[in-house]
C-alpha cells in the first residue's frame, strides 16, 4: 500500500526581479538521521513552477512513525546552483505542500574566451585576478608549448556567475609525470591532494616540463584522489584509453590531458582516474586546430560550428613551424547507465549488479548516485552496488543523482525454468554476440538453409532459429551453484566454457557434435525447442522431424551438449577410448566431455540455485545415464562431493 500521498507545489523565482526561472531541476529530498533520501524531481516549466508528487514508501523504511523533512536542491545543465538544505521543512504533516525557492541569479557567461601568457606566473596572475588582472577566472583549461626559445601558456577561460576566490590557484613544475601523479594524489612526498587541477607540457631541450595549475580543497573538505596516468602516441589513442575503447576495456571518470612534441613525434600523457569498471562509452573525441580563434568557435559553437561542446581538455605542442592545439570534446558531466541492461533477466536470489559511470570533469563521488525499483523501493547507493532478492515481476529500476534521472526496466523471474521461456531483450543478444561468434551454416540436405526461417522467438514453433541457442547460452550464463564446480576453477560454468569456446557453429543436418581448438559445431537438434530423436544409421535425418506432440524440451539436456563438446578445447583433454564399440570416457576426475557432462548434471541436481525441481531430477536421470554408460567401470574421485554422487547414482 501507498499510504498518504503527498503533493509539492513550488515555483523557483529570481529574488532579484521575482521573476519565475525556467528550466532548472529541482530535487526533493527527505532529511534522515543516517542518510538523506530522494523523493522526488520535477522540472520548472516557462513560469519557473513544479510539481512534485510522493508517497510514505519513499521515507518510511527505516522510522515508521515520523513525518517527512523536506529539502530542495537545484540544478542548472548538472550544475547545483540552489539548495535550501539550510531550511529544512521539518516534521510535514500536510499532504499539499506549497514552497516558493529564491535563488540569486547573477549574468552567466555563455561563452569562453582565451588568453596567452608568456610564463607560468603570468598565467597564475591571470586564473587568479591579481598582479596586472582584476577579476579572477572560474573555469579553465590550459595547454603550453616551447616555441623556438620560450613558453607559451594558453588559458581558456570562462568567467560565471560566482567565481573562484581570488589568489585560490597556485602552480608547481615537474619533470616527472609520476611526479604529478603523486602530487594530484596527495601521495609520496605530497601530504594533501589537490582538489582541482590543470596540466600543460612541453618538452624543452632535453627534457619534459609538466606545470600543474591546481586548487587546494578547503579544510575538511573530502576529495577523491587515486590517479593514474597513461602515454599515448597519438589523439585516437588517447581517445580509446578514454572511452575504454578499442584496445582498452574500461573508461575513466576523470581526465586531463597534456601534449608535448619530443624530437619529431608527438606524445600524450593522460592522468585519468576510475571509479569503477565500466564498458566502452562513446563519450570523448578530438578535433585538431592550427588557430586559436578556430578553438573558440568550436568550443563556444560559434562561426561554422553549430554546437557548443559540453566538456573538453585542450592540449597544445608546437610542431615544425606551427602550432597545434588537440581539442578532446566530451559529454561533459554524465551518468552512464551500465548495468542493468534494458530489459534484462534475472531470477529471484540472483545478484543484480547496479553499475553507473558518473563522467565528469570534477573528481565525482559516486555515492550521490541512488537506486530505487518501482515494486521493491529504495536499493541503495553508490556507482556500483549489487542487490539480491529482488521480488518477481518487470521493475522499473530509477538511477537518481547529480541532476540526472535514468530509468531502465528489468525482469525478475521465480527460477531459471521461467527465465528460459522468456524472450532475450536485444542488450542481451548483444552481450552474447560480444562473447561467441555465432554462425549459421548452410547444408546441401533437404531443410538444411537457414534463409528458410524466420528469426523469431516463438517456443510452439518446431522450426530452427539461432534465438534458440542464445536463449540457452543465456541459461548457462545466469546458472549458478551453492558448492564450486569440480572443474572450473572458481568460474562461473559460463565463463570457464566461454574461456575455451569463442564459435559455434550451427548446422542444420542431423550428424554428431563436435568440438575442438575453441570451437563448436552443433546438429539441428541444438538449434530448437523441442526434443527429437538423433540420427541413426536407418534415419540420418531424424533429427528434422518433430514428434507429433512437440513440447518446449528442458534446458539442461542441450546445456550439458555444449559443456562436453567444450571440454575437447581445454588443455589436457584426454579423449574418448572406445569399449565394445561404444565411445567412453577413461575416467572421471579430469576425463573428457562424458565426464565434464557428468558432473555438470551432478552439480544441478545437488546444487543449483536457480533451477526449478523439475530441472534438477532431469539432471539427476542424465547424470545417471551417463555415469553408469559412459565409463568402463564405477569411477572414482578426490572430490568427496563427487565421490557422494557416484555412490548415490552407480547402477541404481
Amino acid at each position: 500500500m501507498t499510504g498518504k500521498i503527498f503533493h509539492i507545489q513550488g515555483k523557483v523565482i529570481d529574488c532579484e526581479n521575482r521573476q519565475g526561472i525556467a528550466n532548472l531541476r529541482v530535487e526533493a529530498w527527505d532529511k534522515d538521521l543516517l542518510f538523506d533520501d530522494l523523493v522526488g524531481c520535477a522540472e520548472t516549466d516557462d513560469q519557473g513552477t513544479f510539481q512534485i508528487q510522493f508517497d510514505e514508501s519513499h521515507y518510511r523504511e527505516l522510522f515508521f512513525d515520523r513525518h517527512p523533512d523536506i529539502f530542495f536542491r537545484i540544478f542548472r545543465e548538472h550544475c547545483l546552483i540552489g539548495s535550501t538544505e539550510n531550511s529544512v521543512l521539518w516534521n510535514v504533516k500536510s499532504k499539499e505542500i506549497p514552497i516558493v525557492i529564491e535563488l540569486d541569479l547573477e549574468p552567466v557567461a555563455k561563452t569562453w574566451g582565451w588568453k596567452l601568457a608568456t610564463s607560468p606566473d603570468d598565467a597564475l596572475d591571470f586564473l587568479n585576478g591579481t598582479g596586472a588582472y582584476e577579476q579572477p577566472v572560474s573555469t579553465a583549461r590550459i595547454c603550453a608549448l616551447w616555441k623556438d626559445d620560450h613558453s607559451e601558456f594558453y588559458i581558456f577561460y570562462r568567467r560565471d556567475a560566482q567565481p573562484t576566490p581570488a589568489k585560490s590557484w597556485g602552480w608547481k613544475l615537474a619533470t616527472d609525470p609520476d611526479d604529478v601523479r603523486d602530487f594530484l594524489s596527495g601521495a609520496g612526498a605530497y601530504a594533501q591532494p589537490v582538489k582541482y587541477a590543470q596540466i600543460a607540457a612541453f618538452w624543452r631541450e632535453n627534457h619534459a616540463e609538466f606545470y600543474v595549475f591546481y586548487q587546494h580543497p578547503a579544510p575538511d573538505e573530502a576529495v577523491f584522489a587515486n590517479w593514474g596516468w597513461k602515454l599515448a602516441t597519438d589523439p585516437t589513442d588517447a581517445m580509446h584509453f578514454m572511452n575504454g575503447s578499442d584496445a582498452y576495456f574500461h573508461p575513466v571518470t576523470t581526465a586531463r590531458i597534456a601534449a608535448l612534441e619530443k624530437q619529431g613525434h608527438e606524445e600524450f600523457y593522460i592522468f585519468y582516474q576510475r571509479a569503477v569498471d565500466g564498458e566502452p562509452v562513446n563519450n570523448w573525441r578530438w578535433k585538431l586546430t592550427m588557430d586559436t580563434g578556430d578553438a573558440m568557435n568550436f568550443v563556444n559553437g560559434e562561426g561554422a560550428y553549430q554546437h557548443a561542446v559540453k566538456g573538453f581538455e585542450m592540449a597544445a605542442l608546437w610542431k615544425d613551424t606551427s602550432a597545434r592545439f588537440y581539442i578532446f570534446a566530451n559529454e561533459g558531466t554524465r551518468v552512464w547507465l551500465q548495468s542493468p541492461l534494458h530489459n534484462e533477466r534475472f531470477v529471484v536470489g540472483e545478484a543484480v549488479p547496479l553499475r553507473a559511470l558518473l563522467i565528469s570533469e570534477q573528481v565525482t563521488d559516486g555515492n550521490v548516485l541512488q537506486w530505487m525499483s518501482d515494486l521493491d523501493g529504495p536499493l541503495g547507493q553508490g556507482a556500483d552496488i549489487s542487490v539480491t532478492q529482488l521480488s518477481t515481476g518487470t521493475h522499473s529500476i530509477t538511477l537518481t543523482g547529480d541532476g540526472i534521472e535514468y530509468s531502465r526496466p528489468i525482469r525478475v523471474f521465480s527460477d531459471l525454468d521461467d527465465f528460459y521461456q522468456a524472450e532475450p531483450s536485444s542488450d542481451e543478444i548483444a552481450r552474447i554476440e560480444r562473447d561467441f561468434a555465432i554462425n549459421c551454416i548452410d547444408g546441401s540436405g533437404t531443410e538444411e538453409q537457414w534463409s528458410a526461417y524466420p528469426e523469431v522467438f516463438d517456443q510452439q514453433s518446431t522450426n530452427p532459429s539461432k534465438l534458440v541457442v542464445y536463449a540457452k547460452l543465456d541459461v548457462l550464463r545466469h546458472q549458478r551453484f551453492s558448492e564450486p564446480l569440480p572443474f572450473t576453477a572458481g568460474k562461473t560454468i559460463y565463463a570457464h566454457f566461454n574461456a575455451f569456446v569463442t564459435t559455434l557453429n550451427l548446422r542444420l543436418d542431423c550428424a554428431y557434435n563436435t568440438g575442438g581448438g575453441g570451437q563448436i559445431s552443433l546438429s539441428r537438434n541444438l538449434s530448437v525447442w523441442d526434443g527429437r530423436s538423433s540420427a541413426t544409421a536407418t534415419d540420418p535425418d531424424a533429427c528434422k522431424k518433430p514428434f507429433s506432440n512437440p513440447t518446449l524440451a528442458p534446458y539442461v539436456s542441450p546445456l550439458y551438449l555444449l559443456i562436453h563438446e567444450g571440454r575437447h578445447s581445454e588443455p589436457g583433454d584426454p579423449g574418448h577410448i572406445i569399449v565394445d564399440g561404444i565411445q567412453k570416457d577413461p575416467y572421471l576426475e579430469n576425463g573428457s566431455g562424458h565426464a565434464w557432462a557428468t558432473m555438470y548434471n551432478m552439480w544441478v541436481y545437488k546444487y543449483g540455485l536457480y533451477d526449478s525441481t523439475k530441472i534438477k531430477i532431469q539432471a539427476k536421470q542424465i547424470a545417471q545415464t551417463i555415469l553408469n554408460s559412459r565409463f568402463p567401470a564405477k569411477p572414482t574421485h578426490s572430490n568427496a562431493k563427487v565421490q557422494a554422487i557416484i555412490d548415490e547414482l552407480w547402477q541404481q
